[in-house]
């Protein structure tokens, strides 16, 4: 497996979605950015973690996108 270059910001915004479970919009007012700008984030992170190509409709994204940075040791538990 290759490392998966993915900035420091982008890891908060996943620790934050995943290990806080806020919102896209609390995500924003924490770090001071605008609420697209999180949402850019989060998608550039799906396509980087191949979630975007998850087909199991039984599984939200975004807890695929956590799954993902878990098991691909980005978020310690």
């Amino acid at each position: 497996m290759h490392a998966i270059p993915i900035s420091r910001f982008a890891i908060e915004v996943l620790r934050l979605l995943c290990h806080e479970s806020l919102t896209d919009q609390a995500i924003a007012e924490r770090l001071h950015i605008s609420l697209r700008a999180v949402q850019n984030h989060i998608q550039h992170l799906k396509v980087k973690l191949g979630v975007d190509e998850f087909e199991r409709k039984d599984i939200n994204s975004r807890v695929a996108l956590c799954m993902t940075a878990l098991e691909q040791k980005l978020l310690l538990i």
